[in-house]
Formats: structure tokens, sequence, C-alpha cells
């Protein structure tokens, strides 16, 4: 299934051949992804196909501070070119 990850905003989200695929429906989608127990660093690993190019951004909430902000996220560049980008 889809893990517990759901669209918030601007977009549709289903599993599909063991892969999240997120369908863009506006300017700003976004989606909000299962809550996860790790200790120590976490690392992200996307793999994105647009033809859309621009920013793209991730973030991320912790116990400690529940709210998503600037200060806990990352920005990456989108590629404009319909072909798979880590």
């Amino acid at each position: 299934g889809d893990e517990g990850w759901k669209a918030a905003h601007d977009c549709e989200v289903r599993a599909e051949g063991g892969r999240l695929v997120i369908t863009s429906t506006g300017q700003d989608p976004y989606l909000v992804g299962p809550a996860l127990s790790a200790k120590g660093p976490v690392a992200v690993r996307l793999t994105m196909r647009s033809r859309a190019g621009g920013g793209g951004q991730v973030f991320w909430a912790t116990a400690e501070s529940p709210h998503f902000d600037e200060a806990k996220s990352a920005h990456f560049a989108i590629a404009a070119d319909g072909k798979d980008h880590e």
C-alpha cells in the first residue's frame, strides 16, 4: 500500500509497483508521511521524474520540535526532462 503516506495539498498519491507515485495537481503539492522512530541521523533518498522544473523541499519534525519549519528542511533542484533522477 501507500505505507501511511497521504496527499495533503495539490497532489494525488498511490502505491504502484513497489513505488509511491505522487502526481502534482497544482502549484504547491505536498504530502505527509507516517511518523517514524529513529536514533541518530536519517537519510531520505528520492527518485523523481518531472516535466516541470523548479525546486522541491523536504520538511521534517521531531518529538522535541513537532512543527514543520524552514530550519528543519532541505531544498533540492528538479530537472524538467522526464527522466528519473535521484
